[in-house]
């Protein structure tokens, strides 16, 4: 009996594929606890029983009920790197932080109900985020860095004391980092875009800092470097009629410089010095690197800003999510007002 009851359970799927999609999400609400479209969170007493022993943050993880009904089996697709979940009676599934979507900080799962239906996407929001970091001594690959996530976001606008805008992550053993802003933003453009000591190439690359007391040549800009100056000695001799004077070597190249690509564009982004971001509330010696800033990751969409710094000190590379940043830009710069992004 139960090998037959089994067998009828992906008999039919709960809806038709040609379903529309707001009636498929509609349909399934009601089969998910909290419900698709909410926030899923973190059970504080998991993250309190568990931080002392986790060697991986990105293991912490939530929990949605899954209720098929009866006769019904749903097939889950929580990531894609995993199997297929069978769900054919009520239970609990599991997501972690590691499964977030980087740019949205949502868990995203497929369901589908039976045959004939290739999948519903579902989503439920939460309140973490992450960044990606590289180590100082690490090559420039970004492919390489490592996430740390963030249990919460908080931005602080400016007050009458002159106190600048920041944003505060806090992670979850409670130690933060502090992204302070500049009291007026810096867009990047070709007449900013250049700093003291630096090239910066045509595809958002960044050369090292070059030598600013290199010999300047006195060529014109269309001659080559060293040709002015070996036409005039080639020509001093030939006035002392020495017609067999040597001809100068040409000087030699400077080797290139490694290129540290940009994620953020320069196309909307803002830009400051890295002296604004302090990680885990400390600022090693010697910092000289830029970060980038938008407050909108979609334009128009405030619900998730983005930063990404190069040479902090204690990292070589930063790219971090802010859902929290788009509370702080001035309406002005993009035109129009903007709606708070939700806390």
């Amino acid at each position: 009996m139960n090998r037959v009851r089994s067998g009828v359970m992906f008999a039919v799927a709960l809806f038709p594929d040609n379903t529309p999609l707001a009636k498929r999400l509609e349909q399934l609400e009601k089969h998910f606890d909290p419900k698709p479209g909410t926030i899923s969170t973190i059970d504080p007493v998991t993250i309190r029983d568990r931080l002392v022993i986790a060697k991986n943050t990105g293991k912490f993880g939530g929990a949605i009920k899954v209720k098929p009904p009866r006769g019904l089996c749903f097939s889950i697709t929580t990531s894609p790197d995993r199997a297929d979940l069978k769900v054919c009676k009520e239970r609990f599934v599991y997501w972690s932080l590691s499964d977030l979507n980087l740019e949205t900080g949502s868990i995203q799962w497929t369901i589908k109900t039976g045959p004939g239906d290739f999948g519903t996407p579902v989503t439920w929001k939460t309140p973490y985020t992450v960044a990606k970091v590289l180590p100082p001594e690490a090559e420039f690959f970004k492919a390489n860095s490592t996430p740390i996530y963030f249990k919460s976001c908080e931005a602080t606008p400016s007050d009458k004391n002159m106190s600048p805008r920041k944003v505060t992550l806090t992670k979850f053993d409670n130690t933060k980092w502090v992204i302070r802003f500049p009291e007026k933003d810096e867009r990047i453009t070709s007449l900013n875009l250049s700093r003291p000591g630096e090239v910066w190439g045509e595809n958002e690359k960044i050369k090292k800092p070059i030598d600013e007391k290199a010999p300047t040549s006195s060529a014109t800009p269309n001659e080559p470097s060293g040709t002015a100056d070996q036409a005039k000695q080639t020509a001093a001799a030939a006035e002392h009629g020495d017609a067999h004077a040597e001809t100068p070597a040409p000087p030699v190249e400077a080797p290139k410089e490694d290129l540290e690509p940009w994620t953020i564009d320069s196309g909307r982004a803002f830009q400051m010095t890295v002296e604004n971001f302090i990680s885990d509330v400390s600022m090693p010696p010697g910092r000289k690197g830029y970060c980038r800033y938008v407050f909108d990751h979609v334009p128009g969409n405030f619900e998730r800003g983005r930063i990404e710094c190069h040479d902090t000190g204690q990292y070589r590379y930063v790219y971090a999510f802010l859902p929290c940043m788009g509370q702080l830009a001035p309406p002005e710069l993009y035109g129009e007002p903007h709606k708070q992004a939700p806390k």
